[in-house]
């Protein structure tokens, strides 16, 4: 059975975790038949290793994959060197090798760096719901993960593979719970010293930062020092990194002075205390307190009043919404120009709520969402694995050119908004994040190539 691990309280050091790394010496060479998963075992063990996040359940997930990568090898020995016919054993380890190969494929298959940080980043309110967004994909994926390691066929192997893949998974993800925490706490200790009372709209010698912070707070320790149930678990942090992202840009110089001022409001900082004061009022399990159902909903209007989708004469929030959830779904070489066009048609979005003149053709930039969204759920159907596609792949050329396609209507809605002023610089990020696409994935082919090489 895998070692029990005690999780840390909020003021210990954070623990580096070398799991992976440490198993990643003990994967045997195998046989040819498995190759594909032992290659594969080798690229997360890279990836997963650089990740802050999430790192006690990831090696979870891991060591399970590779108990059961390991029986397949015995099973395998096991008929190559008998004299008798060993169906049994041939009938389990070839029926196990697929399924253990789409996990591994399954595992990680959004694979990206940046977004496997504890907290959201300040670069703009969208950025830091694109992250969330992110963060909440992961914990489901690696929920996924463990209850499809669990499944009959591996369980059915030995005793001990059952007991490893039947192991409980509660104190790896409690424990990176709490390392989340930590990194929160910390957070809204050091942003005390920097955003004060006055920095927000409220009534003259009001503590609302400080009432905030209070409840902040108490949520980290209630969650830290009794862990609830994963749903609750998982809303409390969602909560308190929704509420890290007024706490946070307001601070932050990089941060245009219109969205500060919007982010001062009273609409925001009521709303966050009360959706604060709710999740607490559930952890305390209190008569009559807002179930989760009620809680997810509250977040969801909380969201709409920092993207400053509650109010619009055409409503755009479904789509709006809709691209936020795509950015996380799209794979290497696309993702990079995805994002880029979300950032544009979410500035688009913004400044014709605004301005009269450009708020006259949202109707029509409802229609440009749409065929957006359709043009960016095809490029996630287009890349099903990052491994698979090759900048000279004709699907890739024709995604390419769908996205070039997309882009111009984007150009022509900044002429059209009265704006073309502005282009040359959206144009230039997307060039660049094109590039990163085909650089990235030129750099995962040469890797994975000395892998198998040296397989």
């Amino acid at each position: 059975m895998p070692p029990k691990e005690t999780p840390p309280t909020i003021g210990t050091p954070v623990p580096t975790d070398l799991t992976i790394s440490a198993q990643l010496a003990k994967i045997g060479e195998g046989a040819p038949a498995t190759q594909l998963i032992r290659v594969l075992l080798q690229q997360i063990a890279a990836d997963v290793s650089t990740f802050v996040r999430d790192v006690h359940s990831s090696s979870q997930v891991y060591l399970r994959a590779r108990v059961v990568y390991d029986y397949i090898q015995g099973l395998i020995k096991k008929v190559d060197s008998s004299a008798d016919i060993e169906w049994d054993a041939f009938d389990i380890y070839t029926a196990a090798i697929p399924i253990l190969e789409r996990i591994l494929f399954d595992f990680y298959s959004q694979h990206q760096k940046a977004s496997r940080d504890h907290l959201p980043p300040t670069s703009g309110v969208e950025t830091a719901f694109i992250f969330i967004e992110a963060w909440d994909y992961d914990r489901k994926m690696l929920e996924k993960a463990f209850n499809d390691l669990a499944n009959d066929h591996f369980l059915q192997m030995s005793a001990e593979v059952k007991t490893h893949l039947e192991a409980s998974r509660v104190v790896p993800r409690n424990t990176d719970d709490i390392n989340a925490l930590r990194a929160l706490n910390i957070f809204f200790q050091n942003n005390a010293k920097v955003l004060q009372e006055r920095d927000i709209v409220q009534e003259r010698g009001g503590r609302l930062l400080q009432e905030t912070r209070k409840v902040i707070t108490q949520i980290i320790l209630k969650v830290s020092k009794s862990p609830p149930a994963p749903e609750t678990s998982r809303i409390s942090i969602m909560t308190l990194m929704i509420a890290y992202i007024p706490f946070a840009l307001l601070v932050d110089d990089a941060v245009e002075a219109e969205w500060k001022d919007y982010l001062r409001s009273a609409v925001v900082w009521d709303a966050v205390q009360k959706l604060l004061v709710n999740v607490s009022k559930h952890l305390d399990g209190i008569p009559q307190a807002p179930t989760l159902n009620d809680l997810e909903k509250e977040w969801e209007t909380f969201k709409d009043i920092l993207l400053r989708l509650s109010t619009t004469a055409i409503d755009t929030k479904v789509e709006i919404l809709d691209l936020l959830r795509l950015a996380a779904r799209i794979r290497r070489p696309l993702h990079g120009r995805s994002v880029e066009l979300i950032r544009m048609l979410y500035y688009l979005d913004g400044y014709s709520q605004k301005d009269q003149k450009a708020g006259r053709h949202r109707r029509n930039f409802k229609l440009v969402l749409g065929d957006t969204i359709s043009s960016l759920e095809a490029a996630e159907k287009a890349v099903s694995d990052v491994r698979q596609i090759a900048i000279g792949d004709d699907v890739y050329k024709n995604q390419h050119q769908e996205l070039q396609n997309v882009l111009k209507k984007v150009e022509e809605t900044f002429s059209t908004f009265g704006i073309a002023d502005q282009w040359s610089t959206k144009e230039t990020a997307y060039n660049n994040a094109v590039n990163v696409d085909e650089s990235h994935l030129n750099l995962l082919k040469k890797r994975i190539a000395v892998v198998s090489a040296s397989a």
